[in-house]
């Protein structure tokens, strides 16, 4: 697809089923927590911040060991997810779940509430 627009990527998203990343070399990029805000579970690298992000409530994370275990491990879960459309529709709704774990949102309120206990400690 090349560069496009953010509004084509959410169209995209709007009419996937699933989202495969197989970069290597981003920490997390965007693309993730936008695919779980879709519903979309992930295919992705067990590297980085991905292996943070994605959970086997919410995608498949393949290890990163050799080229061949990445292809193998993408094309299982690529079945996986194909073949058995329950385990793809349990899986959309844990990567809808998983989305609002890791938001913005949700990551500012536990920092708040982290500094909260630590003032609280240090005053009792």
């Amino acid at each position: 697809l090349g560069s496009i627009s953010q509004d084509k990527v959410f169209n995209h998203l709007e009419n996937a089923d699933f989202l495969i990343h197989t970069s290597i070399r981003e920490a997390t990029s965007a693309i993730i927590p936008e695919a779980l805000s879709h519903g979309l579970p992930v295919i992705c690298h067990d590297l980085s911040g991905m292996s943070l992000a994605i959970n086997n409530k919410c995608g498949v994370k393949i290890p990163f060991i050799a080229p061949k275990i990445s292809i193998q491990g993408f094309r299982s879960a690529l079945i996986e997810f194909v073949e058995n459309p329950e385990y793809l529709h349990k899986i959309s709704i844990g990567a809808k779940q998983r989305s609002g774990e890791i938001s913005w949102d949700a990551i500012a309120a536990k920092i708040s509430n982290d500094y909260a206990s630590i003032i609280k400690e240090t005053h009792n």
